[in-house]
């Protein structure tokens, strides 16, 4: 049927035009977006065994887990921070120095690194139930824990669930301690609100894990000291965050998803428990957490000085001493080279 009044049609259709043309234009620039995350996520390549030690797979509920592992001797097991781009690079520093005088394992945490990154949303049970049974299966005996940042909290919960896994424990900068009504590690709710749009998400994404991105984070927040942030880093961490899916997890941390509230675990804590901290740390200072590392009594303090976010990269040598000293006191000195070899 036609309009009874010419006028009315043509308002009308002034009306809806302009919707049309907005509706266009939308599905036009979320293509030119998808064509810019397809070029982009081209120009990098799958992540290939990055560090120099053995590497094998444990398979797990989220895939497969890559973990990197040397030496032999009473096992210490090294769990990396979460962020954009995490890995287990970050303890590269000091894994061949360790493997001296213990079994090491470095497992990239599922969702990063080389490990399968499937679609899913990451929780703490996630991580304490990987931490837990990767202890179970592949280590096999009571080892010694070294978490940092998030992976601290996860660490402590695991310590408390099953203290018969987990001989003692060194944590690095643990987030958790203190009642927040924003959660201090993940200032960004809009871009974790972005990150769950199709198409828009990733390229969000690919904005907060651009060089110059991670350049200016690593710098700015991570590092007490900028010169020690390389080329090699930055490619590395840029590599990490351009493998498929790379955005699941991180989406998961940059919410706050995989957060935990470790304030009540601290306290209950009865292995021997050391707490690291960068004297410089910026992202969560360890001024506003000393009042709530007194919960427990038994924990020993180290600052480092001259030492941001991640001491275990920026004093590597002075975190070593720390960690040796500590597991040597608690009865696992470091094994001699002529006591046994792998």
């Amino acid at each position: 049927m036609g309009c009874v009044k010419k006028t009315k049609c043509k308002r009308s259709g002034s009306r809806i035009k302009p919707f049309v043309r907005l509706a266009v234009g939308a599905a036009a620039a979320t293509g030119v977006a998808a064509g810019i995350n397809a070029y982009i996520a081209s120009r990098g390549h799958r992540l290939q065994s990055y560090l120099p030690f053995r590497h094998d797979w444990y398979q797990w509920d989220t895939g497969r887990v890559a973990y990197f592992h040397a030496g032999s001797g009473h096992p210490v097991v090294l769990i990396h921070s979460h962020n954009a781009a995490a890995s287990a690079y970050e303890y590269r520093q000091i894994i061949a120095e360790l493997a001296e005088g213990y079994r090491v394992f470095v497992p990239d945490l599922p969702g990063f690194g080389m490990s399968d990154r499937r679609r899913r949303p990451y929780f703490p049970d996630t991580y304490i139930r990987f931490l837990l049974e990767f202890l179970r299966d592949v280590v096999r005996q009571p080892a010694t824990v070294i978490a940092s940042s998030l992976s601290a909290a996860h660490a402590i919960r695991a310590a408390v669930e099953q203290p018969e896994l987990i001989a003692d424990l060194v944590v690095v900068a643990p987030t958790g301690l203190i009642e927040s009504t924003v959660k201090p590690e993940h200032p960004l709710p809009l871009v974790s609100a972005a990150l769950r749009v199709p198409v828009w998400g990733q390229s969000v994404f690919n904005i907060v894990v651009a060089r110059s991105a991670i350049q200016k984070y690593l710098r700015r927040q991570v590092f007490r000291n900028p010169w020690h942030v390389t080329e090699d880093m930055i490619e590395q961490a840029w590599l990490t965050a351009h493998q498929p899916n790379a955005l699941e997890a991180p989406q998961s941390f940059i919410s706050g998803a995989t957060w935990l509230d470790v304030r009540d675990d601290y306290t209950k804590v009865t292995q021997p428990l050391m707490v690291v901290w960068g004297r410089d740390d910026v992202i969560n200072p360890y001024v506003r957490n000393a009042g709530a590392l007194s919960a427990n009594s038994q924990a020993a303090i180290r600052l480092i000085a001259d030492s941001g976010a991640l001491p275990q990269e920026e004093q590597s040598e002075r975190f070593l001493d720390i960690a040796t000293e500590f597991m040597s006191e608690n009865g696992h000195a470091p094994r001699r080279s002529e006591d046994t070899t792998e």
